[in-house]
């Protein structure tokens, strides 16, 4: 038995008697969950992506939105023109700016499209990771956790360890629950990329090992 087995092992012997050893539950479990870390920086990558490339997309739909103001102004301005000045060369400039504008939101809508392709392709990568640590690591090494525990399990530490059990569920099924919403958002949900399926239909890495 390892060195960090032993002392977790120690420390269930201890909760329900120690009021320190029962808040040290948690941090004492993540040490079993070596891998856990690289989850949370797959996780912190994902994000980073979707946070990028919205906000990317938010500028250019703000700015189509002043443009298309600006040429419902300029097609207002027409009406408004003095028919006693030259008005045929103010309407040809008005209409060279709308032009200029419509031009614009053209190479945004162009943009846009391209950087949603680019942010979908990058997401995707970063989801085979993400699904891939999860599956593969993390949810094998909370299994683990679980079957260490259950042979120190007693009447004074059962719920401090399900409490711990439970406070760490959530942490990471979180993390699951937005690896299957940013999948689903892209469409891309269920299906195998980098050979890795994109979809987790259980978010919860104790849901096949519990304490009873």
């Amino acid at each position: 038995m390892n060195k960090t087995k032993l002392q977790f092992i120690t420390l269930l012997a201890k909760v329900g008697l120690e009021d320190k050893a029962e808040k040290s539950l948690v941090a004492e479990m993540k040490k079993l969950i070596p891998t856990l870390p690289e989850m949370e920086a797959n996780t912190a990558k994902l994000r980073a992506s979707k946070k990028q490339y919205q906000e990317l997309s938010n500028q250019m739909t703000e700015e189509k939105k002043q443009l298309e103001k600006d040429i419902v102004g300029l097609r207002q301005s027409i009406n408004r023109l003095n028919i006693a000045s030259n008005v045929v060369v103010q309407v040809l400039q008005i209409n060279k700016q709308i032009e200029g504008k419509q031009e614009r939101i053209k190479a945004l809508d162009s943009t846009q499209m391209a950087l949603s392709m680019r942010g979908k392709a990058e997401q995707m990568d970063i989801l085979a990771d993400c699904f891939n640590t999860y599956r593969m690591k993390v949810a094998v090494e909370c299994g683990q956790v679980v079957e260490t525990a259950k042979p120190m399990v007693n009447a004074l530490n059962k719920e401090a360890i399900k409490k711990a059990i439970s406070t760490i569920d959530a942490e990471i099924s979180g993390q699951v629950r937005l690896y299957n919403s940013t999948a689903q958002s892209l469409g891309v949900s269920k299906i195998k990329h980098n050979n890795v399926h994109l979809y987790i239909p259980n978010d919860s890495p104790f849901m096949y090992s519990r304490i009873g």
